[in-house]
């Protein structure tokens, strides 16, 4: 009896592990099922996908663009696509195969909402419907640009470019994202400019040539971190300065809505105040000009303090008729820019 009571001693631990070996066999294809449910999920998740992408992601004004749904678990030639924009139906763009729309791209910032629902069957013969959204914004890109030339205080538009003078170049770019994410290329008459390419890299500048009438082209590509690229171009003229003659009350001020006139009528005794005004020199200051005065063919002189400024006055025994007032403004540092200006004054 007491070596009974020893053997089982010994024999209880063996069944017990015994016990646990059976019980984990047991188990083990309900673990084996386990393992080919979760894959059998993972699979259904896979083929639930379906991803849409535009290109170009960023279509640029009145540009066209394509949004296409794609997924590796279905035949797309046999699957129903049903697409909106804006959650508007397009009918003429859904139907079976039509894995794609074309667009056209309206104002810069505008933004597409658009959105597929498939109906397809994949690879394991299991039916889905399936959906996806994405959201494309129209970009923009415009160029503005203005020359160091002088113009007057009220003066309101742009200083334009003219012989020496440097120009001023500005892109803004509606892509999105911030300028410092953006690659700016820049070309000066088709010729890519080392230097002014680069990210952040929105202005660019140069120097005129001495050619009055010619053009210049400037062009700029912007690319963001994503390879979307949208340019625009443009050219510049170049003109010649110019010498406005304006009538003020005030011998050196021009009234905010002075009017330029082609004649002046006055009467024997009458005087005028006539103010020579400058545009577009290339200068930094008035003062870096000359002027040359005349009235019938006879040199007047300016005023000492204000040599743009002339004060005529018919004499009483002036004969009637019509006569040219004319004045020249000199770049004192460049012979070669200079402008003239005449108006008639008639004496009756």
């Amino acid at each position: 009896m007491k070596n009974f009571a020893k053997k089982l001693r010994y024999l209880i631990p063996l069944l017990l592990v015994f016990a646990a070996i059976l019980a984990y066999a047991q188990a083990l294809p309900d673990e084996v099922q386990n393992i080919l449910d979760q894959i059998g999920n993972v699979n259904q998740m896979v083929a639930a996908k379906v991803t849409l992408s535009a290109s170009p992601d960023t279509p640029t004004e009145n540009g066209k663009f394509i949004v296409k749904a794609a997924s590796f678990r279905f035949d797309e030639t046999k699957a129903h696509f049903q697409w909106f924009v804006n959650g508007k139906p397009l009918p003429n763009e859904s139907g079976f195969g039509r894995e794609d729309i074309t667009l056209t791209a309206g104002p810069a910032g505008t933004d597409y909402k658009i959105k597929v629902i498939v109906s397809a069957t994949d690879d394991d013969g299991l039916k889905q419907t399936l959906n996806d959204e994405i959201t494309v914004r129209v970009g923009g890109l415009d160029l503005s640009w203005w020359a160091n030339t002088y113009t007057p205080l009220n003066y309101e538009g742009r200083p334009l470019m003219t012989t020496g003078s440097t120009v001023f170049v500005t892109a803004l770019a509606q892509m999105g994202v911030s300028s410092k994410n953006l690659l700016y290329t820049w070309y000066l008459d088709d010729k890519k400019i080392g230097y002014s390419v680069g990210y952040d890299r929105q202005e660019f500048s140069f120097t005129s040539d001495d050619r009055v009438g010619a053009s210049r082209r400037v062009k700029v590509e912007v690319t963001d971190l994503f390879g979307a690229t949208i340019s625009k171009a443009m050219s510049i003229k170049m003109v010649a300065p110019q010498v406005i003659i304006y009538k003020s009350d005030k011998i050196d001020v021009v009234p905010a809505n002075a009017q330029a006139f082609e004649e002046y009528v006055l009467q024997a005794g009458q005087q005028i105040n006539l103010i020579a005004v400058p545009y577009f020199f290339s200068i930094k200051s008035p003062a870096e000009l000359t002027y040359e005065w005349s009235f019938n063919g006879r040199r007047l002189g300016g005023a000492p303090s204000n040599p743009n400024v002339v004060t005529l006055t018919i004499p009483d025994n002036a004969e009637k008729g019509t006569y040219a007032l004319t004045v020249t403004a000199r770049n004192k540092n460049k012979i070669l820019q200079n402008a003239p200006a005449s108006v008639k004054i008639t004496v009756r």
